[in-house]
């Protein structure tokens, strides 16, 4: 299944739930529940590591529920983009993939690395920086 088909049934979903609490979607809710989650995320993610109480739940109980959790902020980061209307696809190759590079056999240039996906042409890297403007920061 691709992330696409995913968002798809994510949305059915999301649609769905909204239904049920009478609650109107939008960009702003979508977020704010995207927000919501990533402090579940957090949360599980002090359990599961020992940086928090056990909440009663052994260790494999706990790894469900931090996985439970990524799924939720998965899904949440899915419904927003759709509101938002971003193509979650698009938006991760072009943001992420842009500073891929070809690995190459060492020694065969000055930084050892290969042409990038954007400029296939480029191979000298040196001196470049690969994140420009704080790209690469929030990785």
């Amino acid at each position: 299944m691709d992330l696409h088909e995913i968002a798809a049934r994510i949305e059915k979903l999301s649609t769905q739930y909204a239904e049920v609490y009478g609650i109107e979607r939008s960009g702003e809710w979508a977020l704010l529940k995207l927000t919501e989650e990533v402090g579940e995320l957090a949360q599980a993610h002090l359990t599961a590591t020992g940086q928090s109480r056990d909440r009663g739940l052994d260790a494999d109980a706990q790894r469900k529920v931090l996985a439970d959790e990524v799924g939720d902020v998965l899904g949440m980061c899915l419904v927003y983009a759709r509101q938002m209307g971003i193509d979650p696809v698009e938006a991760v190759t072009t943001k992420w993939f842009q500073y891929e590079r070809e690995a190459r056999p060492a020694g065969t240039g000055p930084t050892g690395a290969g042409p990038t996906d954007a400029d296939p042409s480029r191979t000298d890297l040196s001196g470049a920086d690969p994140f420009p403007s704080g790209a690469g920061a929030d990785a």
